[in-house]
């Protein structure tokens, strides 16, 4: 092997390592940011900025179970769900707030 494919291949290397390593801190930072409860949202349209609602919270808020909140969802009983990575969901608070007026109008 000659002394410029080593250097290509061992500065190659070196880039991978660095790069994975970014990836994985920024993994941490967004989970972080995601299981903290002052991560914010804005959709488009009329809707207000609206913070996402985790699943342990929401079954907080309506003192029910994680078990009966993905069984509502699951029924259409719960304004739809926001997939926030693949194994992440949440709700918009706005979401939530305005169902539960909704529900108690019927």
């Amino acid at each position: 092997m000659d002394i410029e494919t080593y250097l290509t291949e061992t500065i190659e290397q070196a880039v991978r390592k660095v790069i994975r390593e970014e990836l994985e801190d920024f993994k941490q930072e967004v989970v972080h940011a995601i299981n903290s409860k002052s991560w914010n949202v804005t959709e488009s349209g009329n809707k207000p900025e609206s913070r996402i609602v985790r699943p342990k919270e929401l079954a907080n808020m309506l003192s029910m179970s994680i078990a009966t909140i993905y069984r509502m969802q699951n029924e259409d009983n719960l304004p739809p769900k926001i997939k926030m990575g693949s194994r992440a969901v949440g709700w918009l608070r706005s979401d939530i707030e305005e169902w539960l007026i909704s529900r108690k109008q019927d």
